[in-house]
């Protein structure tokens, strides 16, 4: 599978759409500033392409 974990993206996905106030905002704000760059770049060489330099 080229994006890890994607059963885990797809459930945290659910849940901050259906279950929003059960969504501790700490672990989602971890999630996003460390999981999600990570995730990027991933999707980017899934699609063929170079991430932009920072």
């Amino acid at each position: 599978m080229l994006i890890p974990d994607l059963s885990r993206i797809v459930g945290t996905r659910n849940r901050i759409i259906h279950v929003y106030e059960a969504v501790d905002q700490l672990i989602l704000w971890d999630s996003i500033n460390n999981d999600l760059p990570g995730l990027r770049s991933s999707l980017l060489a899934a699609l063929g392409k170079d991430p932009p330099m920072p």
